[in-house]
């Protein structure tokens, strides 16, 4: 009897402890997800961070983080990415960088569409997964607009076709050519 009341005690007090220490852990939380940068140069780089906050005092190790980038418009998934596992240091906000490249490049007729709409937006979609201790799934989403990109895609492209129609052919070869884009456009 007097063992059964020793470990009765002892579990009791590990559950104490455990439930201390982990109650917190449901509160970690995504304090801003910020896009700090967007390049284009025959593909978009999409660089930010997640700014993470754990309130709990054990430090959490997280799994993973995963995303999606989707058009808005059309909700086309036109990337996805990972984080490698870290940890979150306890009772601290943690600042989590993210860099994508998006090798998405849309044909003339899709980004004349998107052009005329008056924003163009892609949404990031994604969580974070913490799963050794306790499983929790914390998502996240931002959407960003893309569209001056993608104007300045178009140009660059354009310029690219121009120079292909125009070298090494003769006046008659090229008016062809620009009569065929525009019917296209």
């Amino acid at each position: 009897m007097k063992y059964l009341f020793i470990t009765l005690i002892v579990g009791v007090a590990i559950l104490g402890i455990a439930v201390f220490y982990l109650k917190d852990v449901r509160d970690i939380s995504i304090k801003k997800f910020e896009v700090n940068s967007i390049k284009s140069d025959m593909q978009y780089t999409i660089q930010g961070e997640i700014t993470v906050d754990n309130p709990s005092k054990i430090t959490i190790p997280v799994e993973s983080v995963t995303y999606d980038i989707f058009l808005k418009e059309t909700e086309e998934k036109i990337s996805s990415g990972e984080i490698p596992s870290f940890e979150l240091k306890k009772q601290q906000t943690s600042i989590v960088p993210f860099y994508q490249e998006i090798e998405w490049n849309p044909n003339i007729e899709t980004a004349k569409n998107l052009l005329l709409e008056e924003k163009t937006y892609v949404i990031i979609k994604g969580e974070i997964k913490i799963k050794k201790i306790i499983s929790i799934t914390i998502p996240f989403e931002k959407e960003i607009d893309l569209r001056q990109y993608l104007v300045d895609y178009l140009n660059q492209n354009i310029d690219n076709e121009l120079k292909e129609i125009v070298e090494n052919k003769n006046i008659s070869e090229i008016q062809e050519q620009v009569n065929s884009i525009i019917d296209n456009l």
